[in-house]
Parts: structure tokens; C-alpha cells; sequence
């Protein structure tokens, strides 16, 4: 390709780019003399991703039992950290932040939720369940961007029980089998005795249990808050993503009521677990 050396007027002001230059050479060349051509363009259907799809199932199911959607700023605090009692390892800091208060990247999404569930309580709501899907971030060698999923409420009516209720409700809804409870008094954020992990077959999906009183201390809150916190990926990996029809069974069901008496320690899993062998 060859190379023009164009020497522009300095009365030419106008003149500043490449462009400029192909409307000059066009002009004087005369627009008529230029064969005009069909503007050539492919066109593309937007479609959502498999995990925008499984997005927005989640939500409608979060929806379907009660709990409304809520949206955090990514930035959050040390103190945020400290008053839910989270790691303070592999955070990611702002070179440059609005405030104290928005000084790092989230590592969880619970400290947002229960500040929502705190300013609720403060303005007197007598109920209110909320849930979030979002980002959470963490500082390995590179910055690592995860996504989560959050979910609490508090209510006269409210409890672990009713929370997992919930939790059922949703799980039903995106078709996660082979799910099962644990208790757990790992996470520094739930109460040591009212909390249990969740699992879909080998695979840990998240949390769900009562708020620890050391972190309602911190918010003032006198009320017992519920939350259940879930890993994306994983969740949207064991979820069935086709639904299969079950035909009507021919005949009605015959229900029978069984009483049993078992040792305290013994979990309801277990019963259910040898009912279904």
C-alpha cells in the first residue's frame, strides 16, 4: 500500500483526522461518481446465558416464597467485617475509596443483608425477608470474582424451622435433589447450635441457620434474624435443569400416621434416610 504525505493549509482548521481527509478526496472526486452499495450488516438474536437463565429461575423462586429482592453496593468495610465476625484474610482494598465505609470489596454478602434487616427493624417493619444474588471478592494472586446467593428474614412468626421452609420451597422450585442438612457450628456468623450446612449429595452448597447473638450485639438488634447463604456455581451445577412429567397414580394415596420412640440425638434425616432404603 502506498503512503500520502498530506500537507494540510493552516486555514484549514476543520481538518483533523483521517476521515477528513477521505471527505475532501470525495468531494472534489464528486459524489455522484461514486457507485453506491447496499450497507452489508449481520444481524444477531440476543439470548441469555445458561446462568442468566438459571438467574432468573432462582429469583422467581426466591420470589414464590416470600422473600424480596434486595441490592448492595459491592463496597463495604472492615468494621462490616469485623461486627458479623468474617475473615479479614484476602481482601481486596481500594486504592482509591468514597469512604471508610466503602473501603473494600465484599467477601460476603452477609453483612449487607443484615444491615438491610437492621434499618428495617429500626423503622418498626414487623416482617421482612429479602434475599440477593451477587458478587463476592477475594485477593489471591489476582483479584477473584465469585458470585453468591443470600437470603434472610426476622418476624413474629419467623424461625429456623420457617426459614427452611423457605429454603424448600426454593429448592423444589430449581429441582435440587439429594439435599441434605447438617448441623454445623463452623461459620463464625451463625449461632453455634442453630446452624447446619447444606449439602446435594458430596457437594457443599452453603449454610442456613440462626444469626449469632455476638453479631446482633454489634447491630443492637433484639430480634432473631434467619439467613441461609448459598455458592452460584455449585447450586446451578446440581440443579436439574429438565423437568420430567410424573403421571397421575391410578390409584388414591393411603396416608398412615407412625409413632416412634427414638433417642434425643438421634436427626430426622436418619429416620428418613432408612424409610427410603
Amino acid at each position: 500500500k502506498e503512503k500520502l504525505n498530506i500537507e494540510i493549509p493552516s486555514f484549514r482548521l476543520d481538518i483533523e483526522m483521517e476521515a477528513d481527509i477521505l471527505e475532501e478526496i470525495a468531494r472534489l472526486y464528486g459524489y455522484n461518481n461514486i457507485k453506491s452499495r447496499n450497507i452489508v450488516g449481520e444481524l444477531t438474536s440476543g439470548i441469555k446465558s445458561a446462568e442468566r437463565e438459571f438467574e432468573d429461575t432462582l429469583k422467581d423462586a426466591m420470589m414464590a416464597n416470600g422473600l424480596t429482592e434486595i441490592m448492595n453496593y459491592s463496597f463495604t468495610s472492615i468494621k462490616g467485617l469485623e461486627k458479623t465476625r468474617r475473615s479479614l484474610e484476602n481482601i481486596v482494598s481500594l486504592i482509591n475509596p468514597l469512604g471508610e465505609e466503602t473501603s473494600i470489596m465484599r467477601t460476603s454478602l452477609i453483612p449487607g443483608m443484615i444491615e438491610v434487616l437492621s434499618r428495617n427493624i429500626s423503622k418498626k417493619v414487623d416482617f421482612f425477608g429479602g434475599f440477593e444474588i451477587g458478587n463476592v471478592f477475594f485477593q489471591d494472586e489476582n483479584p477473584v470474582q465469585n458470585r453468591a446467593i443470600i437470603a434472610g428474614l426476622y418476624g413474629k412468626e419467623e424461625d429456623f424451622y420457617s426459614m427452611k421452609g423457605r429454603l424448600e420451597g426454593v429448592f423444589e422450585y430449581i429441582g435440587l435433589k439429594n439435599r441434605d442438612y447438617i448441623p454445623s457450628s463452623e461459620d463464625p456468623s451463625f449461632h453455634p447450635t442453630r446452624c447446619a450446612k447444606i449439602y446435594s449429595d458430596d457437594a457443599f452448597i452453603g449454610y442456613i441457620g440462626e444469626i449469632h447473638p455476638f453479631v446482633l450485639d454489634a447491630y443492637n438488634i433484639k430480634k432473631r434474624l434467619y439467613l441461609f447463604s448459598l455458592n452460584f456455581e455449585v447450586l446451578m451445577e446440581k440443579s436439574e435443569k429438565n423437568k420430567l412429567y410424573s403421571p397421575v397414580p391410578k390409584f388414591p394415596a393411603i396416608k398412615r400416621d407412625i409413632a416412634i420412640v427414638i433417642d434425643e440425638d438421634i436427626f430426622v434425616r436418619e429416620i428418613e434416610t432408612i424409610i427410603k432404603k
